[in-house]
């Protein structure tokens, strides 16, 4: 099983709610979010990093859609946990991935937005995660960088003719 959530972050795992047995009768499969608030964040953040993990191998489109499925699914996890650190983690590394895709693919706009996102996600996050993990963060700063560089770069070039 994929796991996002940092191993030195037992405080915010604390945080969540308790889990809730399934009222009796009902399908033990299929469970809403008010159901098993818990279980939902975390499989909704397994599924986001593992979609981000995919969007890195696919090529194309693919992967760059891949990528967004995966902020999109992050970002559900975050607004429902807006001020927990093991949530906003995962968020910040997959727009940090988004942002360096989009750079590959020559779209530095949204890059930029991506990159911008991801470094405000990164500077939120405290201490409640390894500094190891925070450590990973620093790569945004190079890709908003780059981001700023060739965007810059693409508007300074003067038309060929």
């Amino acid at each position: 099983m994929i796991s996002c959530l940092p191993r030195s972050n037992a405080r915010a795992k604390r945080r969540l709610p308790q889990r809730k047995r399934p009222p009796a009768g009902k399908n033990a499969s299929v469970f809403a979010k008010a159901d098993l608030p818990r279980d939902w964040a975390e499989t909704q953040n397994s599924l986001g990093v593992a979609l981000r993990e995919l969007g890195g191998q696919l090529q194309g489109e693919q992967g760059l859609k891949t990528l967004r499925e995966s902020v999109d699914l992050l970002r559900e996890v975050v607004s429902y946990q807006p001020d927990d650190d093991a949530s906003r983690y995962p968020l910040a590394l997959a727009l940090g991935a988004l942002g360096f895709r989009l750079i590959l693919d020559r779209q530095f706009a949204e890059a930029q937005t991506r990159c911008e996102e991801a470094q405000r996600l990164a500077n939120a996050i405290g201490d409640g995660i390894q500094k190891t993990d925070r450590d990973n963060l620093i790569f945004i700063q190079g890709n908003l960088a780059d981001a700023l560089l060739f965007r810059g770069i693409r508007f300074l070039k003067p038309t060929l003719r």
